[in-house]
């Protein structure tokens, strides 16, 4: 049994001589839809960042990261769980303290995956 990547988001599994013992469930590793903040972000503002894990298998955690440390409830930021794939990121009246790099990450029994996108606050 062997596993070939076929582009960034594709991989083959190829089972050459099946038995009974390849008998099993295949999961899938979860797979997050590409997401960006909007270009211009004024201090003030409110802005709010979708993580949807469009592929994988449940249940699944998905948690968000700011500057590599996961993301408490500080600063004004939230994170809302939208049913079993979503999660929401909101930034109250953004600062320039709010200017980095937020990660979501979506974890289940076969791995995990993660997003990352920038937010640049001017003003």
């Amino acid at each position: 049994m062997s596993t070939t990547r076929i582009g960034s988001r594709t991989s083959l599994l190829i089972i050459e001589s099946l038995m009974a013992d390849h008998t099993g469930d295949y999961t899938l590793l979860p797979f997050i839809i590409p997401f960006a903040f909007e270009e211009n972000n004024y201090a003030g503002e409110t802005v709010q960042l979708n993580c949807f894990v469009a592929k994988g298998e449940l249940p699944l955690k998905i948690y968000w990261n700011f500057h590599g440390e996961e993301l408490s409830s500080h600063m004004g930021m939230s994170t809302t769980r939208i049913g079993d794939r979503t999660s929401l990121l909101t930034i109250e009246s953004l600062m320039a303290a709010h200017s980095g790099n937020y990660t979501c990450t979506a974890e289940n029994s076969a791995g995990s995956a993660s997003f990352t996108a920038n937010l640049l606050v001017s003003g």
